[in-house]
């Protein structure tokens, strides 16, 4: 007996590692379990207590903290015979690890590459899509109002010259890139050029 608690004893580590372990398998039972309350001592101080009101949300609450669970989104789908539920974030909210991506399949936590990359993959397609609207409409209409618009039409009563050169030097340094600038300048002189010639300020007036 006592030789087999030395080898139970040299294959454990440290105190707080062993802790540390313990928390995160009680961490994962909460949150697979959330009908059950669970409460976790650890030196005499209770680190975790759920309420086991059968709420998911309140797991969550009670495992990653408030600000974690006010930002939680639902989900809810099912198709196929297989039902997918649970909570997730927005893409804004995310972390760069995955220390809290949380699986589970029957109510067992389950470490899956598979999930993780099909979860990462739907989030980078609404940040793709949303990249691409930024960069393709809403950047540059907002660049024509400002710069062609506002800035130029501000300029104008010291020549049209002036107010061309001028508003294609802002519309460069607006860039902030020393690289980006001349072209910058150079497209902004011709967008610039073309607003003059067609009239197109006439709306500003």
């Amino acid at each position: 007996m006592e030789e087999s608690e030395k080898r139970v004893r040299r294959k454990l580590k440290k105190d707080v590692s062993e802790a540390n372990s313990v928390a995160v398998v009680v961490e994962k039972a909460a949150l697979s379990h959330p009908e059950v309350s669970f409460k976790f001592i650890r030196d005499g101080q209770v680190k975790l207590h759920t309420p086991g009101d059968g709420k998911l949300l309140s797991a969550i609450h009670a495992v990653l903290g408030r600000e974690a669970a006010a930002s939680m989104i639902p989900v809810n789908y099912e198709a196929f015979g297989m039902k997918v539920s649970g909570y997730t974030c927005k893409p804004v909210d995310s972390r760069s690890n995955r220390t809290m991506q949380n699986f589970f399949i029957n109510g067992r936590f389950v470490r899956s590459k598979t999930m993780m990359a099909a979860l990462e993959s739907s989030s980078g397609m609404q940040e793709g899509l949303a990249m691409f609207i930024y960069a393709s409409i809403l950047a540059p209409i907002s660049e024509e109002i400002l710069f062609r618009g506002l800035i130029q039409h501000s300029l104008l009563p010291f020549g049209k010259k002036f107010a061309v050169f001028g508003s294609a030097l802002l519309f460069g340094i607006f860039h902030g890139n020393l690289a980006q600038t001349p072209f910058a300048f150079l497209a902004g002189l011709c967008y610039n050029g073309t607003w003059i010639i067609v009239g197109a300020w006439a709306p500003f007036e």
